[in-house]
């Protein structure tokens, strides 16, 4: 990286029913331990360079789109947003300056734009032991397997697996949210493209330093992201996927709530021999709204059929 101009870390346009929007990442300095290519090679090394990495922070930014030029400032973690209603956006240039004179280059690999999908039906999934085994309430675990287990190693659920692909097939969209941070964003994307799930629109919480790890707020995060794209889409209606490690099934039911008619089915990765109470709970909620919830582990089949409304 040469002088003060930052880089774009993360990127993602992405055309709904009423818009584009444009989120993305920036950062004022990336190691080179931490650019993508890394992450396949010196996995550990990479991820821990990432949260050496300065966000761009509290910045203007000038995005060239629908031709016009519109700024945008970041925020604390370097992260942006920009919400163009009516417009389908298809090509972006992001500039430090106003009158678009220097580009701010983007070092992302994975996919940048996502047309907008004429398929009535979407699906959003959490990605932690829902997509990915990720040991999610085993701290030592977890950390010990994001930072050695390489990924063509991590397991995937293959249940989620094979409804992603089934899914992607038949021309739906498909968003991945997560808590995680964005410095995880190239090793999750390269598990998934190492199987053959290229393409989903991913959403990750804020881009950390080692100093946020402590202090990192993300309790509302998935239901703030769901509640936007469904929002955008009113048009569409939502297959929700998630697991029992956390809240998930709390967030679809207050997502189901808010969004009457807009979720055809909630389906649970079951890693516990027995539903607590709150998952119990939640269940019979959701089930009251006549949205049928189906729970899965590592040994169910997946039958293409459930795709069907």
């Amino acid at each position: 990286m040469q002088g003060k101009i930052p880089v774009i870390w993360q990127l993602s346009v992405v055309q709904s029913e009423l818009g584009t929007v444009i989120r993305g990442v920036a950062l004022a300095k990336v190691l080179s331990s931490s650019y993508p290519e890394k992450f396949l090679i010196h996995q550990a090394g990479a991820i821990f360079g990432s949260y050496a990495n300065r966000p761009y922070a509290s910045k203007d930014l000038f995005i060239a789109a629908a031709q016009k030029v519109h700024p945008v400032r970041t925020k604390n973690h370097g992260g942006f947003t920009l919400w163009l209603e009516g417009d389908r956006v298809d090509r972006v240039e992001i500039y430090i300056d106003a009158a678009c004179n220097t580009v701010v280059p983007t070092i992302q690999p994975y996919p940048i734009y996502y047309p907008a999908e004429d398929c009535p039906l979407e699906i959003i999934s959490d990605i932690d032991d829902t997509i990915i085994q990720s040991f999610t309430n085993r701290f030592l675990r977890r950390i010990l397997t994001i930072l050695f287990t390489q990924p063509r190693s991590r397991k995937m659920i293959e249940y989620t697996k094979q409804f992603l692909l089934k899914a992607k097939e038949s021309g739906m969209r498909i968003y991945c949210i997560s808590r995680s941070e964005s410095n995880l964003f190239y090793q999750l994307t390269n598990i998934l493209s190492l199987n053959h799930l290229t393409g989903p629109i991913i959403y990750l919480s804020d881009y950390l330093h080692y100093f946020g790890l402590l202090s990192s707020k993300k309790k509302h995060f998935k239901f703030e992201q769901i509640n936007s794209i469904l929002q955008k889409s009113p048009g569409k209606r939502y297959y929700l996927i998630g697991d029992d490690t956390q809240n998930d099934i709390r967030t679809y039911s207050e997502i189901a709530d808010r969004f009457p008619g807009r979720i055809c089915k909630v389906f649970i990765h079951k890693t516990k021999v027995y539903n607590s109470r709150f998952q119990k709970y939640y269940c019979e909620r959701l089930r009251g709204m006549n949205i049928q919830v189906l729970y899965f582990d590592d040994n169910t089949p997946f039958d293409a059929s459930i795709l069907k409304t």
